[in-house]
């Protein structure tokens, strides 16, 4: 994963500006969401791989830094909504809209507002889902807001999650600092074959605080590349991929374990987005 974002940030540039390069690319992904649709696997996996593929196709399209950009945004956001509708992932409804949102709010507020207003609102969003799940049945505020979301959703908001949760961290709470081992996983010391379904818990699992402080610097740093390049069509719909990526993985493990389908493609639609936008730039200065 690292190794493909690092090798999009440094070459994708480059690479973007070869016309049979981005034909080969539209075409490998209209191939692969196709391949994906087919493929049998997880709803929720399929959904995401297929948007996260889809965000590789229109981060290349927004390689220059002149026009197109808000309407090329809206109509991902169009097709990934259809694509939750269809795979009957709606989560993916949300984080479309929430990438439309970051899209926009990069380029309007200042740098240091949109930096640590993007790194404070993913962590606002992980500790709310988490305690939600983890107060599902003894809050009063949780029940009202459960309640809400079946009224609105027609489904149930449990999903497994409300246990789970608070079962992992309970459980490593006696060594919190180093985790209970990098290869660790729920069904090692519970009767489920679930992983975490939350990145950031698994994390913290495996690794503890200490893991979990280093994540949080790795993707400090590359949302501090994103900001750098957020005036770029492709730079500010990339931040918005990253913050949409980071999101998800607050409810399932894709980031650098498990769901690899959907995470390669989002990290390679994140580092196109900087390497195509540094690039553009700098094409446009000379």
């Amino acid at each position: 994963m690292i190794v493909a974002f690092c090798f999009f940030v440094r070459f994708g540039g480059q690479l973007a500006e070869s016309r049979l390069w981005r034909v080969a690319v539209y075409v490998g992904c209209a191939i692969a969401i196709a391949a994906v649709s087919v493929a049998g696997m997880p709803k929720n996996i399929t959904g995401g791989t297929m948007t996260y593929i889809l965000a590789i196709a229109a981060v290349l399209y927004l390689r220059s830094t002149r026009g197109a950009g808000g309407m090329v945004a809206l109509v991902f956001v169009v097709v990934a909504i259809a694509i939750g509708l269809l795979m009957e992932f709606r989560a993916i409804l949300a984080y479309a809209v929430v990438l439309l949102a970051v899209r926009y709010g990069v380029r309007v507020f200042p740098r240091w507002l949109a930096f640590w207003g993007g790194i404070a609102a993913v962590i606002a969003a992980a500790w709310l889902a988490v305690w939600f799940f983890s107060n599902l049945y003894s809050s009063e505020t949780a029940a009202v807001v459960r309640q809400w979301i079946e009224a609105q959703t027609g489904r149930r908001v449990e999903s497994g999650r409300e246990w789970l949760w608070p079962m992992i961290l309970n459980t490593v709470g006696p060594q919190p600092w180093f985790g209970l081992g990098s290869g660790v996983l729920p069904r090692d010391f519970l009767s489920t074959d679930y992983s975490a379904h939350n990145y950031y818990i698994q994390t913290i699992m495996q690794v503890g605080y200490v893991g979990l402080g280093a994540l949080g610097l790795y993707l400090a740093s590359v949302w501090r590349l994103l900001i750098g390049v957020r005036n770029a069509a492709a730079g500010a719909f990339a931040a918005g991929v990253m913050v949409m990526f980071c999101l998800h993985n607050i409810t399932e493990v894709l980031m650098f374990q498990n769901g690899l389908t959907a995470g390669l493609p989002a990290w390679i639609s994140i580092g196109l987005g900087i390497g195509a936008s540094v690039k553009a730039c700098s094409n446009s200065k000379a």
